[in-house]
């Protein structure tokens, strides 16, 4: 029998906090190890428990949204073995992006208002404690909005040959792939992709992050570049639904 999955859960909501504990508690495999109010008393929990998975929202107010997620670099910084489960709410999907600025292994974030039994919830749990990343389906197209906030304009600014760089990159092909299908070098796509990261503005992330990051500006000025170019039905207004791949 494999160990339980030992749990932080953090909530400033009382009964939000219980109401996650006894959800927890009532899955086998899953142990609820200690409970937080504030961002101060979480740190100290996650730092004498070490815990496989913490459960908390995404603000603790006042405290701001960026807080919350510098604590959690933090706490994989410490132990990168913790898995981290974001509850966001939909006035939260703007400020949600840099949570995976840091990379996206062991993170999930998933609207809370959209969790509607406990195996939605052990599922997110489950996914970061196995080293998985899970977002929200729900989320997905305003996190492409906010990429194409950061990336539309930088994007104008890459060569044909990056575009098609970037666009291999969205397909997760590795650098040595790109290179044996363009018929280059390695090297030559590596100063591709460092010329892509440094005008999409990405210096500052990990290379796996950076990757992600990039797919995101370009699924988002492909549908943008869609949505221009899709033709109005006549006697209606144009619409332009978010397709958003996850």
């Amino acid at each position: 029998m494999s160990n339980p999955i030992r749990i932080v859960v953090a909530d400033p909501d009382y009964l939000a906090r219980e109401g996650l504990v006894r959800a927890l508690e009532a899955v086998e495999g899953l142990n609820v190890v200690s409970m937080c109010s504030s961002i101060a008393t979480l740190r100290t929990a996650a730092q004498v428990e070490s815990p496989d998975v913490v459960v908390m929202p995404l603000t603790f107010p006042p405290t701001p949204a960026a807080k919350a997620i510098r604590l959690i670099d933090e706490l994989q910084a410490a132990n990168p073995t913790t898995g981290v489960v974001v509850l966001g709410e939909h006035s939260d999907l703007a400020l949600a992006l840099p949570l995976f600025d840091s990379g996206i292994a062991r993170r999930a974030f998933i609207l809370r208002s959209r969790i509607r039994n406990a195996a939605q919830l052990t599922r997110a749990v489950r996914e970061v404690a196995g080293g998985h990343s899970l977002i929200d389906p729900a989320a997905v197209g305003t996190l492409l909005t906010a990429a194409r906030r950061t990336s539309e304009l930088t994007f104008s600014s890459l060569t044909e040959r990056e575009r098609e760089v970037l666009g291999m990159i969205a397909a997760a092909e590795s650098n040595s792939a790109i290179a044996r299908e363009l018929m280059i070098t390695t090297r030559a796509v590596e100063r591709h992709v460092n010329s892509i990261f440094r005008k999409l503005g990405l210096n500052g992330s990990r290379d796996v992050n950076r990757r992600v990051q990039a797919a995101l500006a370009f699924a988002s000025s492909r549908q943008a570049a869609e949505e221009r170019n899709r033709p109005a039905k006549r006697g209606r207004k144009p619409v332009h639904p978010v397709r958003a791949r996850h």
